[in-house]
């Protein structure tokens, strides 16, 4: 009753906070919060969400799992975090991450329980959604991402499918689907027919019904009445699941907001910035999830955890390799860094951060289980070091080679293109292939990447960044800023390439950690990449791949 009658609907204050909030040029600006002291979500908004946990380790910790509180907490949360406003998404994800890092830790005692299984598998599960549900794939006129489902493991593949961002997006403009546009007066007629109707929907609050609808002031949006099933009332304007007959219908299941079709692109980009500033701390929270010492994790839960950090960075690769979308975001001024609608900033935006974020925890999750597990360790192992050595190693036979081989790619590309001193051209070469990188078909227990593929000639430039090359319009008070860097492939080569120096270099180490038994197994696959390694022009690369050989391969030589 405390948490669904009370703390439950506070969170509806938030939803309807009109003062202005801080919001984030890019996504790794991190402005400072909100001072405004008529704003619920920087006065209330942490104590009354911190108060979910507070509440939940005096009362709920010890709950019996056949009658749960928790998923409902985290559905609360949920909300907060898949929404426009960033202080609020930042806010749930805060206390979410503070929720679920000490589940089973005594705060005074640092007494450290294992969480049990069916929390922790239902952690994973709504971490790993909330993952995928931040990709913007449509970002309406500019373009959208176009992912190379050819290249990435069906697996993957299937978590990104869909826009995530772009029913929400067609909710708030008042569009039911992508080709009829409703009038406020259309929008206001059907909400109250609904009202009258006593429309069934459900809530994060439990299912209910809609008994009137109240229209739009100068002050707040239209928002709804919904009478709970377990008494209480709800007022909101946001979007609610049907539960009647329409529920079938991918494109009815949400009642439409009041946007003008004006409104589309400020309302795109302040939804698609939030996403990218969720996707990157997310990132950070798995990466804290699959560390921490109170959860016992399942190779399960690993894969479930890397598919969605590899839909991530798959994501954030494309939206980089599209030098066209790209290009059309600068020029309505998304991430600009100037701030300033007059003055674009000359970068291109890029998602350079959480594409290598996403590979770099990858990388780190399959070495550990590789080459650190030690499951015997853990009070109930879930599998066996057998078990583990066989669900990694196909895993770094393929992300390591991805890696190792577009590192030297980048580097070839910049080399190329400083060489020839070309300053406008492509977004950015295509990865070479691998011969170890083709399709991988292992019948090993707990492999769950399979069919993955990577097709790529190694001297093939995209021809969509070709044509965004040759025909970029560059106009008004931005044509200067053309010569200063808008445009300059050999410079985002040169950052593409210095951004995938850490993750090769997670590659090297892992290596360097390997049993020589290991090591004789991917024999085929790393040898060949060394060699090409060895030449590099970066010391600390050629440092690592010197070791390697000391180590393993001139003790293959002289054994």
């Amino acid at each position: 009753v405390i948490f669904k009658g009370v703390l439950f609907p506070m969170i509806d204050s938030a939803k309807t906070d009109s003062t202005q909030q801080p919001k984030s040029a890019w996504p790794t600006e991190n402005p400072p919060p909100s001072r405004n002291m008529l704003s619920w979500i920087g006065t209330v908004g942490a104590n009354v969400l911190m108060m979910y946990i507070d509440l939940y380790k005096v009362f709920g910790e010890k709950e019996d799992d056949s009658v749960p509180l928790l998923p409902d907490i985290m559905l609360a949360l949920e909300g907060c975090i898949n929404q426009d406003t960033e202080s609020l998404a930042k806010l749930g994800l805060n206390v979410l991450s503070t929720l679920v890092l000490t589940l089973g830790v005594d705060a005074d005692t640092e007494v450290v329980t294992t969480v049990s299984k069916y929390r922790a598998d239902m952690i994973c599960e709504k971490v790993s959604k909330l993952i995928v549900n931040n990709f913007c794939m449509d970002f309406g006129d500019a373009g959208s991402v176009q992912l190379r489902f050819d290249a990435i493991p069906r697996e993957v593949a299937a978590l990104a499918l869909r826009c995530p961002l772009a029913q929400r997006r067609r909710t708030k403009l008042g569009l039911p689907d992508r080709d009829v546009v409703l009038s406020v007066e259309d929008v206001t007629s059907t909400k109250q027919a609904e009202a009258s109707n006593s429309t069934p929907v459900s809530t994060a609050f439990g299912p209910g019904k809609i008994v009137e609808y109240l229209k739009p002031s100068s002050d707040l949006p239209g928002r709804s009445r919904i009478e709970l099933s377990w008494g209480a009332s709800l007022y909101s304007g946001e979007a609610f699941a049907r539960t009647g007959p329409a529920a079938d219908d991918e494109d009815d299941r949400f009642v439409p907001s009041f946007l003008g079709k004006d409104q589309a692109w400020p309302q795109l980009a302040t939804s698609a910035m939030t996403a990218l500033v969720a996707s990157l701390d997310l990132i950070q929270l798995t990466r804290e999830l699959l560390v921490a010492s109170n959860y016992n994790w399942g190779l399960q839960n690993y894969a479930s955890y890397l598919n969605a950090l590899e839909a991530s960075h798959w994501y954030a690769f494309s939206f980089n390799e599209n030098g066209h979308l790209r290009l059309q975001l600068q020029q309505r001024g998304f991430m600009n860094k100037n701030r300033s609608e007059q003055n674009l900033s000359p970068e291109l935006p890029h998602l350079l951060e959480q594409e290598v974020l996403a590979m770099e925890q990858m990388l780190f999750t399959v070495f550990r289980l590789y080459c650190h597990n030690k499951p015997a360790q853990q009070s109930n192992p879930s599998y066996t070091t057998q078990q583990a050595e066989d669900f990694a190693e196909p895993l770094i036979e393929r992300l390591s080679s991805l890696v190792l081989m577009r590192y030297l790619s980048f580097e070839e590309s910049a080399l190329r293109k400083l060489r020839a001193g070309t300053g406008a051209g492509a977004a950015g070469s295509r990865p070479v292939a691998s011969a170890s990188a083709e399709k991988h078909q292992s019948s090993k227990p707990g492999h769950v990447h399979s069919q993955s593929q990577i097709n790529w000639d190694e001297d093939e430039e995209s021809s969509e960044d070709e044509a965004y090359g040759a025909s970029c319009p560059v106009s008004g008070s931005n044509k200067n800023n053309a010569a200063d860097g808008v445009l300059n492939v050999a410079e985002f080569a040169r950052e593409k390439h210095d951004a995938y120096k850490s993750p090769a270099l997670i590659v090297l180490e892992g290596m360097m950690d390997f049993t020589h038994e290991q090591f004789q197994r991917n024999l085929g696959w790393i040898v060949p990449l060394l060699s090409r390694l060895i030449i590099c022009e970066d010391i600390e690369v050629r440092v690592c791949v010197r070791q390697i050989y000391q180590s393993f391969v001139n003790f293959l030589l002289i054994k």
